[in-house]
């Protein structure tokens, strides 16, 4: 049985590779001590509905993914430019610290 805090891990993996959920739940049953067909089954039955719409946003527009193939969906008529900042500076509030010295690396050098 899964406890509340093993389902937080996963979701966290899967949000950290959207594009690559098989090493998602590969690193999760390492990080766990599970196995990663386990992980798999636990997402797909419980957790998948629950998750949080993972999106990528430019100057573009927005882009939202929801790890299913093909299933990309702009929403760039839909948002404003302060509501496009206001959605960066919230993913990036909710990054990792690690992930946040990666992107600061990228941005500033």
């Amino acid at each position: 049985m899964f406890q509340p805090e093993e389902d937080k891990v996963i979701l966290q993996n899967v949000s950290l590779y959207p594009n690559n959920l098989a090493y998602s739940f590969e690193l999760s049953a390492e990080q766990l001590g599970r196995n990663a067909a386990g992980c798999s089954a636990r997402y797909y039955a419980r957790l998948r509905s629950k998750e949080t719409m993972i999106a990528v946003a430019s100057s573009n527009g927005v882009v939202t993914l929801n790890n299913q193939k093909n299933a990309r969906r702009d929403f760039s008529t839909d948002l404003t430019d302060q509501d496009r900042l206001e959605f960066v500076q919230e993913m990036i509030r909710k990054m990792p610290r690690n992930m946040k010295k990666e992107l600061a690396k990228i941005l500033f050098s």
